[in-house]
């Protein structure tokens, strides 16, 4: 029952192991070498990227109204003026002063970028004809796809 055969197939040979491991040192060596270089690569490479998160509270004023006017006002209304409150935060007349006061012209993420053909005209030496327009409001488009604005509750 007790077979010595199977028993030699269960057991780690640690010596072989060890021989191997001696063997095969360069190539570990040299595999982790590799490895570390090409993260250390894209470390330094990629740009890194930030995220922020903001929850705004939009509550009617009603220091500003008559007793009167407080008390006819209703939940639609109140709900009227948020969903109101949103879309001028939503607006390309906010994100445009946005741009501005940030600078993200000339951001990385947001600005001015481009395109390969662009690039091989320039490298040409041809003038690349763009109106003013065109840049800015692709500049806005990705700034609206980076944020959300969505009502809660």
């Amino acid at each position: 029952m007790n077979d010595p055969a199977l028993n030699r197939d269960d057991e780690i040979d640690l010596r072989g192991l060890l021989g191997v491991l001696r063997r095969q040192w360069r190539v570990i060596l040299s595999t982790v070498a590799v490895v570390m270089l090409l993260s250390i690569t894209y470390l330094f490479s990629v740009t890194p990227r930030f995220t922020a998160e903001a929850l705004v509270s939009i509550e009617p004023n009603r220091q500003a109204m008559s007793d009167d006017i407080a008390q006819a006002m209703n939940s639609t209304s109140v709900s009227a003026r948020v969903d109101g409150e949103i879309e001028v935060m939503r607006s390309d007349g906010l994100l445009l002063q946005l741009i501005r006061s940030q600078s993200l012209v000339t951001d990385a993420e947001f600005g001015v970028t481009f395109g390969r053909w662009d690039r091989f005209l320039a490298w040409l030496g041809i003038d690349v004809a763009m109106d003013n327009a065109t840049p800015l409001s692709s500049l806005v488009e990705r700034l609206r796809n980076a944020i959300e604005i969505r009502r809660r509750g």
